[in-house]
């Protein structure tokens, strides 16, 4: 096998193996471990919202929240609405 074909075979193949790496870590970098989803229901019907991604397992969090000490309020506007929360005291 003539020198020149050799070089040539490793240069494609460097330069593939270096693609692969690049879209490897992009994708990687986009895939999220876990979400926490926020959940309002009256009983009848459910509606769930993405909050936020987490970097970690779920096991590396804790979030506590009580029923009777937070409370969401819809403010409605012209041509909008947001849910507000707060902890009552």
């Amino acid at each position: 096998m003539p020198v020149d074909l050799a070089l040539l075979i490793i240069l494609i193949l460097l330069l593939v193996g270096s693609f692969v790496y690049v879209v490897y870590r992009r994708y990687k970098k986009m895939r999220s471990r876990s979400q926490i989803w926020l959940e309002i229901s009256d009983g009848d019907r459910a509606l769930m919202w993405p909050v936020m991604e987490l970097s970690f397992l779920p096991n590396h969090y804790r979030i506590e929240a009580e029923q009777k000490q937070t409370s969401v309020i819809l403010q409605e506007g012209f041509l909008s609405a947001a849910l507000v929360f707060f902890q009552t005291p």
